[in-house]
């Protein structure tokens, strides 16, 4: 048995050298294809992308942990939970939410068909959000959408006639 674990080892332990060394390491070869090229630097954009989004990550996770520390963190108006003030949404009367609450209700308003404007989350309030707080919390795809179907609401109501192509 300890004849063949030592010939199990041995045999993946196995290194095959090059027989001579290259004039120039790989990532410094000379690339003159147009489409390697752009892919290339395809991947160096990705790359940074991905840096500085896993640095935005990390510091606002290290901002949580101050927050959590120093005991400053403020409760949500609509799921009560604590979160930083950086990530919070206040309506036109200063109703504090977080920016996931807000996506969600938004996601429902544009996408479930449901009213598009939006009042406050908190019982007794008919305030609304302001668009900078709005861009501020959405994402762009969904913040854009939003946009959208309030030009085509304020559409429909400013022309009760309007004809749509059912092509476009």
């Amino acid at each position: 048995m300890e004849v063949d674990e030592k010939l199990f080892h041995t045999s993946f332990l196995r290194i095959n050298l090059m027989k001579s060394t290259r004039s120039m390491p790989p990532h410094q070869l000379p690339i003159n294809c147009p489409h390697v090229l752009k892919e290339v630097e395809f991947y160096r954009k990705y790359l940074q992308t991905q840096s500085e989004e896993s640095d935005l990550k990390f510091a606002e996770n290290l901002n949580i942990i101050e927050y959590e520390t120093e005991g400053q963190l403020i409760e949500c108006g609509c799921c009560y939970g604590e979160v930083a003030f950086d990530v919070l949404v206040q309506c036109t009367e200063g109703h504090l939410f977080c920016d996931s609450c807000l996506s969600q209700y938004v996601n429902e308003a544009v996408y479930g068909g449901g009213k598009l404007t939006l009042s406050c989350m908190t019982a007794d309030c008919e305030a609304g959000f302001p668009i900078s707080q709005l861009r501020k919390a959405l994402p762009e795809n969904v913040f854009s959408k939003y946009e959208e179907r309030l030009r085509e609401e304020n559409l429909n109501l400013a022309c009760e006639g309007l004809v749509r192509c059912p092509f476009c």
